[in-house]
């Protein structure tokens, strides 16, 4: 990852900037661009259905373990957006063991 300070003119030469950004000192971060959404993707889709089936039986709550190597901590933290994104209210939490912990809550309705 790459970090710099630029000034609004420089960058304008570039990039179609919105006007709440013009005569501002501007801070730019650019990393390489990973296509790993489709991972994460698939993880959600994976929780929601096992949600959906722990709402048939009427229960409010889930919770599911993943191992370090899993999911990588960046990784893990785009998956809690993603999820609350979705509408779930998750709480994240790591085990004595290193585990993680992604616990889901939603309201039946």
């Amino acid at each position: 990852m790459h970090r710099m300070l630029i000034d609004e003119k420089e960058l304008s030469r570039v990039l179609d900037l919105p006007e709440e950004f013009r005569g501002k000192r501007l801070e730019v971060f650019i990393r390489e661009y990973e296509d790993d959404d489709q991972e994460l993707t698939e993880i959600s889709l994976k929780l929601q259905r096992k949600a959906k089936n722990a709402a048939f039986m009427d229960k409010t709550n889930e919770i599911f373990f993943f191992e370090k190597d899993e999911l990588p901590p960046e990784k893990l933290r785009r998956l809690v957006v993603k999820l609350k994104n979705l509408g779930y209210r998750v709480e994240l939490k790591e085990s004595s063991r290193g585990t993680q912990i992604i616990r889901l809550e939603w309201k039946n309705g």
